[in-house]
């Protein structure tokens, strides 16, 4: 299992994808004609499902990168300011230490800060280009669209194909309860 953990947790995160997406698919299958097939419904809430996450990754890098960009123009100023550190509010436990605290990081600053200024700069972009660049990216959405779209044969397969015959409606049974309470539990976690 150590070996294959990387695979296991690209399993695992495209099936809580497909969880979660499960009732989606199911409410346009309930509001298309019948002649609509399964895939196309899917497909629809798939590139709903991408359209948001895609607009919400390029928002979300363009201000860490702006973010990253304005504190290492920052930073400079504030360790030539003295005061900066005397209007950041502290616990109360905190307050002896203070100026302990404001000679540390001038130290510090001082003897690492122009090392720290490029790469806070550029932090975000390679944090958004780390991040597209993912095979994760990939292959999760790829998986729990499959996941959707032939579950139901895959877990006939499963009953049918590993299962003593004298024990199908059995292991049918454990496999509908368990499928409806981890859809349940993981739709939860989300709204949580």
């Amino acid at each position: 299992v150590y070996q294959i953990r990387e695979t296991l947790l690209v399993f695992t995160i495209a099936i809580f994808l497909a969880y979660v997406l499960s009732p989606a698919v199911k409410i346009l299958e309930q509001h298309t004609p019948k002649r609509v097939p399964r895939t196309l419904a899917l497909a629809i809430v798939y590139l709903a499902f991408v359209g948001a996450v895609v607009g919400f990754m390029v928002l979300l890098g363009s201000r860490i990168a702006e973010e990253a960009s304005n504190l290492s123009q920052k930073i400079p100023a504030l360790f030539n300011n003295p005061d900066w550190m005397k209007n950041l509010p502290l616990p109360g436990w905190l307050e002896p230490a203070r100026a302990r605290m404001m000679a540390f990081i001038r130290g510090e600053f001082a003897n690492s800060g122009n090392l720290i200024a490029p790469y806070l700069r550029h932090l975000g972009s390679y944090a958004v280009a780390t991040f597209q660049t993912a095979l994760y990216v990939v292959l999760v959405p790829i998986l729990s669209f499959m996941f959707l779209k032939d579950g139901e044969e895959m877990r006939e397969f499963a009953v049918s194909g590993l299962t003593d015959p004298r024990n199908r409606d059995i292991a049918d049974d454990i496999l509908n309860d368990a499928h409806l309470l981890l859809g349940k539990y993981i739709r939860a976690l989300l709204l949580l």
